[in-house]
């Protein structure tokens, strides 16, 4: 399972369906990732932890957004979200583009 730092401790990340809605609940979607990554990712950690601070007020309790983005992109393939090749039936661009397109 795939895990990230929150206020410097390791902690798993699973994005299952409440996590999911939680994040839909914002407005955004999955193919937030490929417009804003860095507000995604945040706001998908914070949905998937139960978070109810801003994005902005969790941003710094967690690792660099570079770093971030990857381990969330991670724990979305992780939960079925996205696969390998990064088909979604909920988004597509960059991350999550189809294989014919």
């Amino acid at each position: 399972m795939t895990s990230v730092k929150y206020k410097n401790k390791t902690v798993p990340i699973k994005i299952g369906n409440r996590a999911m809605v939680l994040y839909e609940e914002t407005g955004m979607s999955l193919r937030d990732f490929d417009t804003s990554p860095a507000k995604a990712a945040i706001t998908m950690v914070k949905c998937a932890l139960g978070l109810k601070q801003s994005a902005a007020d969790v941003a710094d309790d967690l690792p660099p957004l570079k770093e971030l983005v990857g381990t969330v992109v991670e724990a979305l393939k992780e939960s079925g979200w996205i696969d390998d090749g990064g088909d979604s039936p909920n988004a597509t661009g960059p991350l999550t583009k189809n294989k014919d397109g």
